[in-house]
């Protein structure tokens, strides 16, 4: 997924490129925070970005030789998601025509995504640990800076939500949204 229609150099750039600090360091968290999130199908990213359009409202794919030299990680996350590590400016030459969003089914638990980048920072099976995870990131650092992170909850049988800006704040803090500073 990415926010511009075509693409820039920022749509290509990991959570590491943009100096955005981990504050959950986990083994994948680190591994995910140094990479860019795609999918295996457009329909996969257009489905994520149809059901949440903050984190991005174009799908762009890329076509990536494998003489190019880069790394990828096939099924990290639900139903198609991989990570590529590849230089943001090669991500530009490569990229095809972007198509709008349109509507497709998947079943998910839940996932964290960084608003600003359309990255997947973790996904969950258990809601408390989502909640917590997001928590983690509202709450600001010593600079007094958030960040702005989606929650997509995944319900087998129903339709995919996304819980981001004031909703998510008073879901993870039980503040009224004036009392919560957020900031990306």
């Amino acid at each position: 997924m990415v926010k511009s229609n075509p693409p820039t150099v920022r749509d290509f750039l990991s959570f590491q490129d943009l100096r955005i600090p981990l504050r959950r360091q986990t083994a994948k968290g680190l591994r995910l925070w140094s990479g860019l999130s795609v999918y295996r199908a457009p329909e996969q990213a257009a489905d994520l970005a149809g059901r949440s359009p903050q984190l991005g409202r174009f799908v762009a794919e890329l076509r990536i030789s494998q003489d190019e030299g880069f790394r990828l990680e096939l099924d990290n996350g639900k139903d198609g998601h991989c990570t590529i590590w590849v230089s943001p400016r090669r991500c530009l030459p490569m990229w095809c025509p972007c198509g709008r969003s349109e509507e497709y089914t998947l079943l998910m638990q839940y996932e964290l995504w960084h608003v600003e980048t359309a990255n997947l920072m973790d996904d969950f099976d258990d809601e408390a640990e989502a909640l917590d995870a997001a928590r983690t990131y509202l709450t600001p650092d010593e600079a007094g800076v958030a960040v702005d992170v989606a929650l997509m909850v995944y319900d087998g049988d129903q339709r995919v939500r996304s819980i981001h800006g004031d909703e998510l704040a008073r879901l993870v803090f039980g503040a009224s949204p004036g009392e919560i500073r957020q900031s990306a």
